[in-house]
């Protein structure tokens, strides 16, 4: 039994070690998801609360608060962002430019803000200057702002992001945020029982969240949310250790569906749904139970309906006894595709009943199950029933119509008016009577949309001094109009504000008797921007850059003088005017000179640029001056515009300039002879006021041999003050007379990074002694002796000494005098000197191989010669050998033949 418990009790003890993560949970972790749609864009987000920051984060007291914020816009400006910020959401700050990072502190002090801003600059490796500092300083809030290189933001955000437990935060991927195109990130920390608590936030867009379930019927782009495609994910999962998991979902120009909602039932998880009819808005916040899943869409319904209420009358004047018609029509202006029908229209129209008798009393003062785009009209035919002079006038304060409606499961009720009657009995007056000419309500946003006022004098005389208000102000006057007589005037609503929201029209008419003056109003207006069309729209906003320039030298020399170009460019195909540049000279520099046709205002530099044609550029150039003893980081410049009714404000990139960072490349001698060992030396010098990250430093000397390494990268981070100093070796096989290649160091300085060179190095290096060697005989016989001669050249104007020649390599040949090795103390500038010796070839067929070595010494160097080896083939020697015995052979057969010739003859 102990053999198995033993076992166990290991088991036990090793399975928490084998089966959680590293994660340190905060004691009130919660988790968010955001989805907020408009149209086919989304805004999204995930936050999570008490996170760990350790890791990452050093400063923990000294404040009240603080928030970073980042935003990268890599493409081009959207105007349906509007949307999102108007309604609270981060995604773009009027003081950001396309990369950049702003950090605002809630302290007691503007010292402790200081201190706080310095530190958290060396935890997130960006570099912090002070914003804008008069703006918020009455609410000890102070600003602060940064260059941000997205790369570096995100990877440092990326470990306090990820290192929680398992939850919303597996719904995003490194690569996935990155492909971005808009990236949003906010870090911020609470100060609670003497330490800071932070929160994070990854934040984006996306055009896959909404999406049509029923393609190609031409309906509406959007008929549901699903999260899922958002993230390319299965399930939303909650984390195990939150105290709070929720996913809150809104809705801009669009409603969730309610029965849908109402028909779900997903274990632990809980739904709370609250709509707001009038600005078309819903939101829905889903609870989860920890470890608990969410994976369904959420359905969505468009155009609640609108009713438009017109008065029509036949006439305004009238004595005892005459008959009036009267008709009103109702109209419901959601469109026929996605609308949705008025279940019934309840109103009292008694505004006759002590002036008329009523002769047919036509349908009953109600309008029931009125289908989206139909029309439907009620009429009453009057008597005149009373001989005094009467002026009957009605006003939407007095006859209201309500109008139901059903959306889902729930039911909602709206209140509207119509134009207004002015009639005159038994009198002789003029009577106006308006009324607004429309039929459609929702408008696409990226178009105008125009309706009509119709106005007529119903009445026996002319209506003077008539003066027409929209919406409280003035719009057209006539200095009269004639009975019987009509005007039209048209209202031309521009739809580019791309804010969601419904806007109401109203006209007010007043004239003139000529004694008194009277007033009525039209029907009103209601316009909505439709961010649901059957076709997607066409955005057009100004293709405009901003540049802002101020080039690091590539000789490695700081001027006293900086030079500053900004450039405004139009890229688009129309033209753009009355463009307002500002730009702001930071207390680091101070203005030199240039900035032509520029106003100069204390620290600001603006201009006005009154047009600026397709493809064409504004430049303006000017010069500060600065201390070397800090980097400079000037802020974005900013340009205004207006574009098609449209405000916009574009950003260049701010400049971060490294004036404090120095580095600096040395060599022992500039004139040497080639095989010297030259002695390279880098310096890094960090002498600003934030420390530097990923640092790099590089020779840049691989053309020639390195004997000890030209790049350094052993160090990730310098400290303020600090110096990085290291020396190779390098050496060069031939002759060089130019600038050796600028070293240069590679970092990470204010959350940009860059890379610095050093100024150029002379190099000359010449010639070492040319050796050649030869022998005589030129063709070597075997077993001969022979002459080997060394000769030394001296091309260089530098005296060689101390030349050293050693045997080296020697092949199939035998050195008879050895006198040749030797040591030469001195070879004079373009001086010769031959040595020769006595030799022997050995072995014919084979190679003779002759290879000495030679040194000499060059400042306290001893540099090797290339000496090209010496190879000949060893001939036979044929004449001495075979000659002889051939001679005697032929004799012999030539005696034998002459003999053998002789005694045939005798025979014969």
């Amino acid at each position: 039994m102990n053999k198995l418990l033993l076992p166990l009790l290991l088991l036990l003890l090793l399975t928490p070690i084998m089966s959680f993560p590293n994660i340190i949970a905060a004691t009130n972790y919660q988790e968010n998801l955001s989805i907020t749609t408009s149209g086919d864009l989304s805004y999204w987000s995930i936050n999570l609360s008490d996170v760990n920051a350790s890791g990452v984060i050093s400063t923990k007291s000294g404040i009240d608060s603080f928030e970073v914020f980042h935003y990268s816009h890599q493409g081009s400006f959207d105007p349906r962002f509007d949307i999102f910020t108007t309604n609270g959401y981060g995604l773009i700050d009027s003081a950001l430019p396309r990369s950049g990072a702003i950090l605002t502190i809630n302290s007691d002090s503007q010292s402790n803000a200081d201190k706080f801003a310095f530190s958290i600059s060396q935890d997130l490796h960006l570099g912090f200057i002070t914003y804008n500092p008069n703006t918020f300083s009455q609410n000890n809030i102070y600003t602060y702002y940064s260059y941000a290189d997205s790369e570096i933001v995100v990877d440092i955000f990326w470990e306090i992001f990820s290192n929680n437990d398992p939850g919303f935060n597996q719904l995003l991927t490194k690569q996935f945020f990155n492909s971005n195109r808009d990236q949003v990130i906010k870090f911020s920390g609470k100060q609670q029982s003497n330490s800071l608590i932070y929160s994070i936030e990854f934040a984006g867009t996306s055009e896959s969240a909404v999406g049509d379930n029923t393609p190609g019927d031409f309906s509406v782009q959007g008929s549901e949310i699903n999260p899922l495609v958002l993230f390319s994910v299965k399930s939303i999962n909650a984390s195990n250790l939150s105290t709070k998991s929720t996913i809150d979902i809104q809705t801009f120009g669009s409603m969730i569906n309610s029965a849908d909602i109402n028909s779900k039932n997903i274990s632990d998880v809980s739904f709370t749904l609250n709509q707001d009819i009038d600005n078309i808005q819903s939101e829905l916040i889903i609870d989860l139970s920890r470890d608990s899943s969410f994976n369904s869409t959420i359905l969505l319904d468009y155009y609640p309906p609108v009713l438009s209420v017109v008065r029509v009358i036949d006439k305004t004047s009238g004595s005892d006894g005459d008959t009036i018609e009267s008709r009103i029509t109702f109209t419901n202006l959601s469109p026929v595709l996605g609308g949705h029908s008025i279940q019934e229209v309840i109103f009292v129209d008694d505004w006759w009943t002590d002036d008329f008798t009523l002769l047919e009393p036509g349908e009953n003062d109600t309008v029931r199950h009125l289908a989206p785009g139909e029309s439907r009209t009620l009429s009453k035919l009057l008597q005149i029933d009373t001989s005094e002079s009467t002026i009957i006038e009605t006003s939407p304060e007095d006859i209201k119509f309500e109008y139901k409606f059903k959306m889902g499961d729930d039911e909602f009720s709206k209140i509207t008016s119509s134009n207004d009657l002015f009639i005159q009995l038994n009198d002789v007056r003029p009577a106006l009577i308006v009324n607004s000419l429309y039929n459609n309500s929702y408008v696409s946003i990226h178009d105008d949309h125009l309706s009509q006022l119709e106005i007529k004098n119903l009445g026996s005389r002319s209506a003077y001094d008539v003066s027409i208000e929209l919406n409280d102000e003035l719009f057209e006057t006539f200095d009269s109009i004639a009975p019987g007589s009509s005007e039209i005037l048209e209202l031309n609503v521009s739809r580019h504000d791309y804010l969601f929201n419904t806007n109401t029209y109203e006209w007010k008419i007043t004239w003139s008797d000529g004694v008194d003056l009277y007033t009525v109003f039209s029907n009103p207006v209601y316009l909505i921007n439709d961010y649901n069309l059957y076709v997607k729209p066409f955005f057009n906003s100004p293709e405009i850059v901003v540049d802002k320039i101020s080039e690091i030298p590539i000789d490695g020399v700081w001027q006293d003088e900086l030079k500053v170009t900004l450039e405004i460019t139009n890229n688009g195909d129309e033209d753009l005017t009355n463009l307002h540049l500002v730009d702001v000279i930071p207390s680091s520099v101070m203005f030199s000179s240039g900035g032509d046709n520029m106003t100069k205002l204390n620290n600001r530099l603006e201009v006005n640029i009154p047009l600026l044609k397709p493809t064409n550029s504004s430049t303006f150039v000017y010069y500060v001056k600065h201390d070397s003893s800090d980097n400079i980081l000037l802020p974005p410049t900013s340009v205004d515009l207006t574009y098609h009714g449209k405000d916009y404000k574009m950003f260049s990139d701010s400049i971060v300039l490294p004036t404090a960072i120095n580095i600096d490349k040395y060599i022992n001698i500039n004139s040497a002879l080639v095989g010297y060992n030259f002695t390279i030396s880098v310096d890094f010098a960090n002498n600003g006021g934030l420390s530097l990250f990923d640092v790099q430093l590089n020779g840049n000397d691989f053309e020639y041999v390195v004997i000890d390494g030209n790049q350094w990268n052993e160090r990730s981070s310098l400290e303020i003050d600090g110096i990085m100093n290291y020396e190779y070796l390098i050496s060069s096989n031939g002759e060089v007379n130019r600038n050796l290649l600028q070293a240069w160091g590679e970092f990470t300085l204010g959350g940009k990074s860059m890379r610095i060179f050093t100024s150029q190095i002379p190099l000359n290096v010449s010639h070492t002694p040319i050796v050649t060697i030869s022998t005589i005989p030129e063709e070597i016989l075997d077993n001969r002796e022979i002459e080997l001669i060394i000769t030394i050249d001296n091309p260089s104007k530098t005296p060689l000494k101390s030349i050293s020649i050693i045997p080296g390599i020697s092949d199939n040949l035998e050195i008879l005098d050895e006198s040749i090795f030797t040591e030469i103390d001195q070879l004079d500038p373009e001086d010769s000197i031959e040595l020769k010796t006595k030799a022997k070839s050995l072995t014919p067929g084979k190679q003779m191989i002759f290879h000495p070595q030679i040194s000499h010494k060059f400042m306290g160097q001893s540099i090797f010669v290339d000496v090209e080896q010496f190879s000949t083939l060893v001939s036979e020697e044929i004449v001495n050998r075979y000659v002889p015995s051939i001679a005697i052979s032929l004799v012999v057969l030539l005696a034998t033949v002459y003999f053998t010739n002789k005694l045939v003859i005798r025979k014969n």
